[in-house]
């Protein structure tokens, strides 16, 4: 190994030993363990993507986008979902063959791995009071374990760093690298659900329309109070996410060219007539968005 990769290593490994006591990781096993039933054999992408389906259209409200976990619970199609994600660890993640197969796994997977562990662990009120859930909670899937952390940063934002953490998510000898999609799409950001209130609505993606199912995610974020708008101050008030990911955003042509994208016709009219408007940023309800 190169001194920079050595060394860059022991950066990541120091990184992670501070962010685990802080954050107080829990070593708890994979959800996914457990024997698989014959008729599910390997899983498939698509047996997770309709197994989540599912699950939203019978237990997430559709005024309020939060999920009715106890409920949920119980169900047989939680248990559907758990024995679906089973067959997942024989998984041949080769086979997912284009960018958009690749997406579209790993942001079912992050949505159903969080409704899983909100479960699991019992988690109520506040998600950042178990906040230890997103490094800790993880599936096996195609021979790798994986947590939300590592999903998110590592897999689905090209290995980059999460916010206000000063290393990478892999290190340069880490297998899971070769499952990183490069150049990655701000847009996930509007489709990975953390549990909270303030949190994007889960979905269940499809390869086919990933790309359209993305745009509406970032439209329907933005008209839901993503962005508000004051036109009589000029004051332009955005959802966190904007600043802890800014730097996607700016990566990915900017942060107004973004919104000017993805926001409704007046209101990416507004934002060109106005070059000097500055962002604000609202707060953020972490509260478990629980039916």
């Amino acid at each position: 190994m190169k001194v920079f990769d050595r060394l860059e290593s022991m950066w990541i490994r120091a990184v992670a030993w501070v962010l685990d006591r802080v954050f107080h990781r829990r070593r708890v096993p994979a959800l996914n363990v457990g024997k698989v039933s014959p008729q599910v054999g390997h899983g498939a992408p698509g047996d997770l993507r309709r197994s989540l389906n599912v699950i939203l259209t019978r237990f997430m409200a559709t005024d309020s986008q939060a999920i009715d976990y106890q409920a949920l619970r119980s169900s047989e199609e939680f248990g559907e979902l758990m024995m679906c994600t089973r067959g997942l660890r024989g998984l041949d993640l080769q086979k997912l063959n284009s960018r958009e197969e690749r997406l579209a796994f790993w942001i079912n997977l992050y949505n159903a791995l969080l409704v899983h562990a909100v479960i699991a662990y019992e988690i109520y009120g506040n998600i950042l009071d178990s906040r230890w859930i997103f490094r800790s909670a993880r599936y096996e899937v195609g021979g790798y374990a994986v947590s939300l952390d590592e999903i998110e940063h590592g897999i689905l934002r090209g290995n980059r760093s999460a916010p206000y953490v000063p290393a990478k998510t892999f290190e340069p000898n880490d297998p899971r690298r070769g499952l990183v999609i490069r150049d990655p799409d701000p847009r996930i950001h509007f489709a990975l659900h953390c549990g909270a209130k303030s949190c994007p609505p889960v979905a269940a993606y499809e390869p086919d329309r990933i790309d359209a199912q993305l745009d509406s995610a970032v439209g329907s974020f933005l008209e839901s109070g993503g962005m508000v708008i004051d036109r009589g101050t000029g004051r332009v008030t955005l959802s966190s996410l904007f600043r802890w990911y800014r730097g996607d955003f700016q990566r990915a042509g900017g942060l107004r060219n973004f919104l000017e994208r993805h926001a409704s016709a007046v209101d990416a009219e507004f934002l060109r007539s106005r070059p000097d408007v500055r962002f604000e940023w609202s707060p953020y309800d972490w509260t478990l968005a629980a039916a």
